[in-house]
């Protein structure tokens, strides 16, 4: 019963990833370019702007905080 309670704060605190969507799918849902063999543990992803990252193959990140940023706008 705890510890239901402590992992769902811990989920919607993003400290870790609920068990049926891995940290890897969420992102490419949200269109962050993902590779293959890639593994993200204890580390946050911006992906409001998902397409603005690009992670490649055979990648582990640990302990990282990635912050993507909004497209310039042209000016006329």
């Amino acid at each position: 019963m705890i510890e239901n309670i402590i992992r769902s704060i811990l989920v919607k605190l993003h400290i870790i990833s609920p068990p049926e969507i891995r940290m890897v799918e969420l992102l490419r849902k949200k269109g962050v370019v993902i590779g293959d063999n890639v593994h993200i543990y204890n580390s946050s992803v911006d992906g409001n702007y998902g397409a603005s990252v690009t992670i490649g193959n055979n990648v582990t990140i640990t302990g990282t905080c990635i912050l993507d940023m909004m497209p310039a706008q042209k000016r006329h």
